[in-house]
C-alpha cells in the first residue's frame, strides 16, 4: 500500500457574501468560487443582505445592482453605515449599462471594483483572491496587535504585582525591624531579670514574659517568612547535615511547652533512617517546631509522638516520613482542607480558646512545598490528628558512615519498665529488646512490687530499672514507687534510672535524696539513653559521631577588652551595658554613627557592636568612614559587628559584603552576644 501524502495546510475558511435578486446569478458565481477556502453565503435582496451582515465577518460581498425594493447602490449605502461592516470591500457585479455615470455612481457609495456580466470566471477568481489574501493579512495584523497589546497588558500587570508584591514585602521587613527594636528590650530585661534572685511568684511572672515574647517573634517570623516565600524572596538552603541532630534540636525546643501541660512528648526513629543528608536544616527544623507546637496547642492530655520513618531509599535518594500524632481534640472533617490556609483556626469551642494567629501550618504547607515535599493530615473529631511531613533528600557522602541509632550489647539484661503511657513503654521496649535485653513492663505500683519481689528468688533478676517520674494517681510517680521497693531494690543490685522532665522543680533534688544517681531528662533521646545505660554497666560508650568534629577550645579568658557600642536607642544600649555588667569588659556609647567615627578614632578599641539604622550617619556610613580612616592611618581593621533588627538572610549577606565582621540579628541573647564578641575579639 503506498504511503498517502500528509494533509496539506488549509487555511481557515473565510465568508464571502453573494447577493443577487436571479437564482441563476448566485449559482453561477457559486460555481465559479467553489473551493474549501470560501464559505459562500447568499442573500436574493438587499434587505437580506443587511441581516446576513449581523451573523458574519465577510472578507468580500459580490453585490448585484439591480434589484427590486433595495438596490445594490442603496444597499451599498446602507452598509457603509454600519461601524462594524463598513470597512467590508465590495464588489459590483452586474448587468448594468457600462456608463461612466454608473460606475462613479457605485465608487462613490463604497465599492472598490466593478465587475459586468457576463465575467471572466477568471478574472473574478483573481479578484476575490486578492480581497481574501488582503482580508487574512489584516486579521493577522490585527491578532498581533491584539497580541501584543495583551502582552503588554499582562506585562503592565506583572510589574504592577511586583511592585505591589516588593511594597509588601518591604512593608513587613519594616514592621518586622519596628517590633523586634523594642522587643529586644523586653526579652533581654526579662532574661537578666530571671537570672537574679527571685520568689516562686516572681519566677512564674518571668516565665510568663519569656513565654509571651517567644509566641510574639514566632508570629513575626512566621509572618515575615510568608512575606518572603509569597515574594519569591525565600530560597531553600541545600548543604550537609545530621538529621538525627536536628531531630533532638527540636525536641529540646518544644519538650518544656508539652512538658508544662502534662503532655508526654515522644520520639520514634527507625533504624533505617539515614543520619546524613543533604537538605536545609534550619526549615525542617521550623516544619517540626510548627508542626509539634500545633498539636501540643490542641492537646489537652495524653502523649504527642514524632515518628521518623523512611518510605524510599536508593542509593543516592531517600524519603523521609516526620509524623507527628497526637490525643488532641482532632479536626472537623469539613474543616480539615482549611487548616493550611492564612490566618485560619478551627472553629470549635475549645480552640476557639487557644493561642496561635493561623500562619504556623500555612508556613509548613508552603516550605514543603519549595523543597518538593509533601505535608497532610488525618483526623478524627475528639481522637487526635496526624500530620505527615513525607520530604525527598539527597543522601549525603557521609550517609553510610555512623549509625543513625546507636547500638549496645545487652544480651543476657532484663530491664523493668515502671510507667504509666503505654506509647512511650513500648519505644523504650524496642530499644531495649534492638539491643538484645529481655523487658517487662508495668503499669502501677502493685505490679512493679510483684515483679521486683518475686524477682528476689529467680534467675529473673532486673539488672535495670526504669521508672517514669510522672505517674497519675501516685503523688511522686516512680519516686514513690521506688521508695517503697528500696530494700527489695538493693537486695537485687539493680540499676535504678529515673525518667523526670526539665519542668517540675525539685524533682533532681528528690531523685538524689532517694540515692539515685542515674536519670535521662524526657522526652528520651536515642544517643543519651544508650550512654546512660554503657555508663551504669561500664560498658563501651557509644559514640554520637558529629558532621563537623569542632575542637572543644579552652576557654576563653575574658580579657578587659574595649568595646564601643553604636545604638541610637538608649534601651537597647542600657541592655548591652547590662549584659556586661559582669565581665571586665570597658564600655564606650555613642548614639549614632557620627558619634561612634569621633569616639573610634579618638581612642583605641578591641571591637564595635554598630547598629545599622541610626539618625545622622547609619552603621554602614560609619563602616565606611572607619575603614578609609584606618586604611589612610595604617591602622590594622578593628572588628565590627553589625546590630540590626532585619530578620532577613539578604541583609546578614549585605552586611558581609559591606565589611562588617559578623552579623547579629535583634533580639540579642546574653550568650550568644558574648559568645559574638569573645570569637571576633580573641
Amino acid at each position: 500500500m503506498l504511503p498517502q501524502p500528509k494533509e496539506s495546510f488549509k487555511a481557515e475558511k473565510v465568508d464571502i457574501l453573494i447577493v443577487d435578486d436571479r437564482a441563476d446569478g448566485l449559482l453561477t458565481i457559486e460555481a465559479v468560487l467553489a473551493t474549501e477556502e470560501y464559505n459562500l453565503v447568499k442573500a436574493s435582496s438587499g434587505r437580506e443582505a443587511l441581516t446576513k451582515l449581523i451573523d458574519h465577518d465577510f472578507a468580500l460581498i459580490l453585490l448585484d445592482v439591480q434589484m427590486p425594493d433595495l438596490d445594490g447602490f442603496q444597499t451599498a449605502t446602507l452598509i457603509k453605515q454600519q461601524p462594524k461592516v463598513k470597512d467590508v470591500p465590495i464588489i459590483f457585479v452586474t448587468a448594468i449599462s457600462k456608463e461612466d455615470k454608473f460606475v462613479y455612481l457605485g465608487y462613490d457609495v463604497g465599492a472598490v471594483d466593478y465587475l459586468f456580466k457576463p465575467f471572466d470566471p477568471h478574472i473574478l477568481r483573481s479578484k476575490v483572491a486578492i480581497f481574501v489574501d488582503l482580508y487574512r493579512k489584516n486579521k493577522k495584523i490585527k491578532q498581533q496587535a491584539q497580541l501584543l497589546k495583551i502582552n503588554d497588558e499582562k506585562e503592565h500587570e506583572r510589574q504592577v504585582a511586583l511592585k505591589a508584591s516588593q511594597a509588601r514585602s518591604e512593608f513587613f521587613a519594616n514592621m518586622s525591624h519596628d517590633i523586634r527594636t523594642p522587643m529586644n528590650c523586653i526579652i533581654g530585661m526579662a532574661d537578666l531579670l530571671s537570672q537574679t534572685k527571685l520568689t516562686e511568684e516572681q519566677s512564674n511572672y518571668v516565665l510568663m514574659l519569656n513565654k509571651s515574647s517567644d509566641n510574639l517573634l514566632s508570629l513575626v517570623n512566621n509572618i515575615l517568612d510568608l512575606s518572603k516565600i509569597e515574594s519569591g524572596h525565600f530560597k531553600i538552603e541545600n548543604s550537609q547535615f545530621d538529621l538525627l541532630e536536628t531531630i533532638e534540636t527540636v525536641l529540646d525546643i518544644t519538650s518544656p511547652r508539652a512538658h508544662s501541660k502534662g503532655l508526654e512528648l515522644i520520639l520514634k526513629v527507625q533504624p533505617e533512617v539515614p543520619r546524613y543528608v543533604m537538605g536545609d536544616s534550619s526549615r525542617i527544623k521550623q516544619i517540626l517546631i510548627n508542626l509539634l507546637g500545633n498539636a501540643i496547642k490542641f492537646t489537652k492530655t495524653g502523649e504527642i509522638v514524632l515518628s521518623v520513618a523512611n518510605e524510599l531509599q536508593t542509593e543516592n535518594k531517600t524519603k523521609v516520613v516526620f509524623s507527628v500524632k497526637d490525643t488532641g481534640i482532632g479536626i472537623p472533617k469539613d474543616q480539615v482542607s482549611k487548616v493550611f490556609d492564612h490566618f485560619t483556626q478551627l472553629q470549635s469551642d475549645i480552640s476557639s480558646k487557644k493561642e496561635g494567629s493561623g500562619l504556623g501550618l500555612s508556613i509548613c504547607k508552603r516550605l514543603s512545598e519549595l523543597m518538593g515535599a509533601t505535608i497532610e493530615v488525618e483526623s478524627e473529631l475528639d481522637k487526635g490528628s496526624t500530620f505527615l511531613f513525607r520530604i525527598p533528600f539527597e543522601r549525603s557522602p557521609l550517609s553510610n558512615t555512623g549509625a543513625s541509632l546507636p547500638t549496645l550489647d545487652l544480651k543476657g539484661k532484663n530491664v523493668l519498665i515502671i510507667g504509666d503511657n503505654a506509647a512511650l513503654c513500648l519505644i523504650l521496649s524496642e530499644f531495649f529488646r534492638s539491643w538484645g535485653a529481655s523487658v517487662r513492663s508495668v503499669l502501677n505500683e502493685d505490679q512493679a512490687s510483684k515483679l521486683i519481689k518475686s524477682s528476689k528468688n529467680s534467675k529473673g533478676v532486673f539488672h535495670i530499672i526504669l521508672a517514669d517520674i510522672r505517674i497519675p494517681g501516685i503523688a511522686s510517680g516512680g519516686l514513690d514507687i521506688l521508695a517503697k521497693l528500696k530494700d527489695d531494690i538493693k537486695n537485687l543490685n539493680s540499676i535504678v534510672m529515673m525518667l523526670p522532665t526539665n519542668h517540675r522543680h525539685g524533682d533532681l533534688e528528690r531523685i538524689k535524696a532517694l540515692g539515685i544517681t542515674n536519670y535521662i531528662l524526657k522526652p528520651i533521646k536515642p544517643f543519651e539513653l544508650s550512654q546512660t545505660i554503657a555508663k551504669s554497666l561500664d560498658l563501651e560508650m557509644p559514640i554520637k559521631t558529629c558532621l563537623e568534629v569542632k575542637g572543644t577550645s579552652p576557654q576563653i579568658e575574658l580579657k578587659p577588652l574595649r568595646l564601643l557600642i553604636a545604638d541610637d536607642s538608649e534601651e537597647n544600649r542600657f541592655l548591652i551595658q547590662s549584659y556586661f555588667k559582669d565581665t571586665p569588659f570597658r564600655i564606650e556609647m555613642a548614639e549614632d554613627g557620627r558619634v561612634a567615627v569621633e569616639k573610634f578614632k579618638n581612642a583605641q578599641f578591641d571591637l564595635v557592636l554598630m547598629d545599622l539604622q541610626m539618625p545622622v550617619m547609619d552603621g554602614y556610613g560609619a563602616l565606611r568612614v572607619i575603614r578609609a580612616w584606618e586604611q589612610t592611618s595604617g591602622k590594622i581593621k578593628t572588628p565590627i559587628i553589625a546590630l540590626t533588627a532585619y530578620a532577613l538572610k539578604e541583609e546578614a549577606e549585605k552586611c558581609l559584603a559591606a565589611g562588617f565582621n559578623a552579623h547579629i540579628t535583634k533580639p540579642i541573647r546574653k550568650n550568644k552576644l558574648i559568645e559574638v564578641v569573645l570569637t571576633n575579639a580573641a
